[in-house]
């Protein structure tokens, strides 16, 4: 090897007007690669085929001395002597000179089941010497959810971000890889999610459950939900004009007991000519919609079991996202549904998640 004083002053011609990533790589290349009967200074034909760590490891291999510098150095300076090589293929090695580095493990604190965890944000840097396009940021495990990316073409040096939350099916250890597929060195990267999902300590509701069901009144853009079967038949034979079945239905307790609450059902006809229905349980949004005199009462309509604070729901249970219009459709109407996928498609038209937790539980119905 070279004493580094003489690298030095080489790399400084060497590097002029290279941005910081590139120097760094460069130096790491003609200060462990070139010179004392190892590689020229710039890559010759054998160590232009080192452009990933693997590789350079798999070619030491060959070469016990170059095996015994190779086996001194970090994971860190070999990514930055590879950067540097696929640089000077000018691109080649499946990178074009850029690469994505970030954290390559992602824990969450014990959860509730079927409860969101606030979002982890996931800091990606562009260490490379040139830009990297992302095509895509994928889960291969519903339970670790990625709820944001601003990752798309990142310049050299530059950052982008992607959310991750965790909201586990099922109690014990979870896990997941969170995978980044971009044309950047090392691409598809991964990195590993873990969480806990921990047990009610509740015991579940029981009884006798009914059949919820949901309609949809396209000129008026409203949901409405029913227990009630006389209200069913008049809907579907056409008493109740412009009202038609979704296909969506949950169950709902027949009565109260230990672990439920009444659902409170209100009706409003102060934004006519459309009118809207509200259900909230007793306890948990009932009560002060009762002073409210554009909503009038009409009955308890049926019962379910209530989520904690954090939304999570009992076992036996699934939760029930309420969602707000946000008033626009020129009056109030809520949905409720039982599918993640319908609660992110209302949020994506700007309906707003009410209730309790993080994505906004209603209550709980039974499975």
């Amino acid at each position: 090897m070279k004493p580094i004083a003489a690298i030095l002053a080489a790399v400084a011609l060497a590097i002029a007007g290279l941005g910081a990533a590139h120097a760094q790589s460069s130096l790491a290349y003609e200060q462990n690669c070139w010179g004392g009967g190892c590689h020229t200074k710039t890559p010759d034909d054998k160590s232009k085929l080192g452009t990933t760590v693997a590789k350079i490891k798999a070619g030491s291999l060959k070469d016990s001395g170059m095996k015994n510098l190779v086996d001194l150095l970090d994971n860190a300076t070999l990514q930055r002597i590879a950067d540097y090589i696929v640089a000077f293929n000018g691109g080649g090695g499946g990178g074009g000179g850029g690469r994505l580095t970030m954290t390559t493990s992602l824990s969450f604190d014990p959860q509730p089941l079927r409860t969101a965890s606030a979002n982890r944000r996931i800091t990606i840097t562009n260490s490379g010497t040139a830009s990297v396009t992302v095509s895509s940021v994928t889960s291969n495990n519903s339970e670790f959810r990625v709820v944001g990316n601003t990752c798309a073409t990142v310049a050299v040096s530059a950052t982008c971000a992607i959310d991750v939350n965790f909201r586990p099916e099922d109690v014990g250890t979870r896990g997941g890889t969170i995978s980044i597929v971009s044309n950047g060195t090392g691409s598809p990267q991964g990195i590993s999610a873990r969480g806990e999902g921990l047990a009610e300590s509740s015991p579940p509701p029981g009884g006798a459950t009914v059949t919820i069901k949901e309609y949809f009144h396209a000129a008026f853009g409203h949901y409405f939900i029913t227990a009630n079967t006389d209200e069913m038949s008049k809907i579907e034979s056409g008493v109740f004009v412009g009202w038609a079945a979704t296909g969506r239905l949950f169950k709902a307790y027949q009565s109260g007991g230990t672990g439920t609450a009444a659902v409170c059902r209100f009706f409003t006809t102060a934004f006519a000519p459309k009118s809207s229905h509200f259900y909230a349980p007793r306890g948990a949004g009932c009560e002060p919609v009762f002073e409210n005199k554009d909503w009038q009462f009409e009955a308890d309509a049926f019962y379910v079991a209530e989520a904690n604070d954090a939304g999570a729901c009992p076992t036996g249970t699934q939760p029930i996202y309420r969602l707000y219009n946000n008033g626009q459709t020129g009056a109030p109407n809520h949905r409720y549904t039982n599918d993640p996928a319908v609660r992110s498609q209302m949020m994506a038209q700007g309906f707003v998640p009410e209730g309790k937790g993080a994505e906004g539980v209603g209550f709980c119905a039974p499975l």
